[in-house]
């Protein structure tokens, strides 16, 4: 079976609207053989193709953000995609295979888990003084809720998926209680620069 990775990938794009440039969102899936240079390849290579194909009045990128990098084809080897990338899924198998002094389920932050990763392993001294850092944040956070806990419910309770909203095609959410709302659907937003020029790929970026 061929193996490839599936990288999950949104942001906008520029549209010429009549006399207007308009910033357009997008969302898209691409497949490549190689999760340490995925973003590089995709902006390099996939990314315009694909929008001037979506999208006839497309001139060009302008932001691009990685949401998911999953394996197919094989087992993964939680080295295979980068830190920065990895889901909290992947950076447990990650922690687990390095033995990283850090539990995933005390955060709920993605970006600060990966953060973490990453400076456990490039400075593991200064990593120890973080840790303390935040544990001691959380555990002030923990007796604050804890003191408001008849107004505003089990704060720490894990989030539950109640369902999908027909309408946004999004997960219903509840945390403590609470329902927690939809993001809105991004729009087409006018421009009030001028039309910049696409900006041509470096070709380093192929190897980030």
């Amino acid at each position: 079976m061929e193996s490839y990775y599936e990288v999950e990938v949104h942001g906008e794009y520029f549209a010429q609207q009549g006399k207007d440039t308009v910033l357009r969102p997008y969302n898209a899936t691409f497949k490549v053989p190689n999760a340490q240079t995925a973003l590089g390849v995709i902006k390099g290579k996939l990314l315009t193709p694909f929008l001037m194909n979506k999208d006839k009045e497309c001139s060009g990128v302008y932001t691009h953000h990685v949401d998911n990098i999953s394996c197919h084809g094989k087992t993964l080897n939680p080295n295979d995609i980068p830190v920065r990338f990895q889901n909290k899924e992947q950076l447990t198998q990650y922690i687990s295979l390095h033995q990283l002094p850090i539990s995933p389920d005390d955060y709920g932050s993605i970006g600060l888990l990966r953060d973490h990763v990453r400076q456990s392993q490039e400075d593991p001294t200064s990593f120890t003084h973080t840790q303390s850092k935040y544990q001691n944040k959380k555990d002030e956070e923990k007796a604050l809720f804890a003191l408001n806990a008849d107004i505003l419910g089990n704060i720490n309770e894990k989030p539950k998926t109640i369902g999908v909203d027909l309408a946004s095609g999004q997960d219903k959410t509840i945390v403590g209680g609470v329902l927690l709302p939809e993001p809105a659907e991004p729009t087409a937003k006018k421009l009030r620069t001028k039309k910049p020029k696409p900006v041509l790929t470096d070709p380093e970026d192929l190897l980030t």
